[in-house]
């Protein structure tokens, strides 16, 4: 990368990869950086609107790409809900009227479908379970059923229908449980951890990415 980072966000849109905002360790950014897979090559793209640290991002449809929450000031009781959205051909960033729920930080963000994001737990003041659908078009959310566990700075991934359509979240801050999500029965379960493997937590402050080799 052109800028070191750590607790950025990352997404993949038109077959490349997209680094958002982060920490340098002197200050937080608003700075978006793109990885041309084919290339071997990073560019910087157009900034967003706010600077933000331990954000949360997704792509949508493979068009835009919409970033959460995270620390926008010089102390970390400075916690956005604004919601920015980039289109990725226009390289522009936009803020949405609509807010987040909550302000957070280091929450999961993941696109199920072509017109919804689910946001998955954070912090405020507090660890939170809570789960919210967010839909792009009429830019209105639902809350869905909470976590059996409070987490921050967890991982989660999506595994699409007709196989699964399940979310799997993975461990956080000080925490080594999984649970799995099942989207249309709208419930948690807890599945195996990871702790007779790992025996600590599992969380990160940075990131990656998978990108197969017929993504263009």
């Amino acid at each position: 990368m052109n800028e070191s980072r750590n607790a950025h966000a990352i997404t993949l849109a038109k077959g490349n990869v997209f680094v958002l905002g982060g920490f340098s360790g002197k200050q937080r950014l608003n700075s978006v950086e793109k990885y041309i897979v084919k290339e071997d090559k990073w560019v910087q793209m157009a900034p967003m609107k706010d600077k933000r640290h331990y954000l949360s991002a997704c792509a949508v449809n493979d068009e835009c790409i919409y970033a959460f929450g995270g620390f926008f000031g010089s102390t970390e009781q400075e916690i956005n809900d604004s919601i920015e959205v980039y289109e990725v051909e226009k390289n522009q960033w936009t803020y949405l009227t609509v807010r987040m729920k909550n302000p957070l930080w280091a929450c999961s963000a993941l696109s199920i479908s072509p017109t919804e994001i689910i946001l998955i737990g954070g912090k405020n003041t507090n660890r939170n379970g809570e789960v919210h659908l967010f839909n792009v078009v009429n830019k209105t959310w639902k809350q869905l059923h909470n976590m059996n566990q409070l987490r921050v700075s967890h991982k989660s991934f999506y595994l699409p229908a007709p196989h699964q359509n399940k979310i799997y979240v993975i461990g956080g801050d000080y925490e080594m449980s999984c649970e799995v999500y099942d989207i249309k029965e709208n419930k948690w379960s807890f599945i195996s951890s990871y702790n007779a493997l790992l025996g600590n937590s599992l969380y990160s402050f940075s990131s990656a990415m998978a990108v197969s080799s017929s993504s263009e």
